[in-house]
């Protein structure tokens, strides 16, 4: 298995993760929907970078790093700790498709992350993660980040704000 980029080469594959994501999920509120602003900058660099999972050709799972306040803002409301707009970035749209579940892809996935992050001088780093996603919390968790508080999104989805200063 090998951890890369995901470019617009892999459009296809990714669009199949994201449809195996949502049509295998146990609980749907676990995942956000993907606005079309969100979707059109999954390719530009300067928004979005997503990293993939490769298991041959096969895209097995995959994890995002957003730069841009479309993504974080409303979570950043909620963080009682300095953070600039410049110097954060949210890890998010964590996928791994069901049969590779439980052999830590996702943190993985997110060590290459953190990586990126402190090559793109990132400070801080946010997740947001429904209360009882216990997978992806434990991943997280084991990244270095830590809970930092529990809110309702405007969409209305439950989300805890996981923190990580770099």
């Amino acid at each position: 298995m090998e951890i890369s980029r995901i470019t617009q080469e892999n459009k296809e594959q990714l669009e199949k993760l994201i449809y195996s994501i949502e049509t295998t999920l146990s609980d749907r509120a676990f995942w956000l929907p993907i606005n079309d602003v969100s979707r059109e900058h999954f390719y530009d660099n300067n928004w979005t970078e997503f990293i993939g999972m490769f298991d041959g050709e096969l895209l097995i799972g995959a994890v995002a790093l957003f730069y841009n306040e479309h993504e974080y803002g409303e979570s950043l409301q909620h963080v009682d700790i300095d953070i600039k707009a410049t110097n954060v970035a949210e890890i998010g749209r964590a996928m791994v498709l069901p049969q590779y579940r439980g052999n830590n892809i996702l943190l993985q996935l997110n060590h290459r992350l953190l990586e990126l992050a402190k090559l793109k001088n990132i400070e801080v780093l946010i997740a947001t993660i429904h209360p009882d996603n216990m997978p992806s919390k434990k991943s997280f968790e084991k990244l270095g980040m830590r809970k930092h508080c529990t809110y309702m999104k405007s969409n209305g989805y439950l989300r805890d704000i996981y923190i990580m200063k770099i």
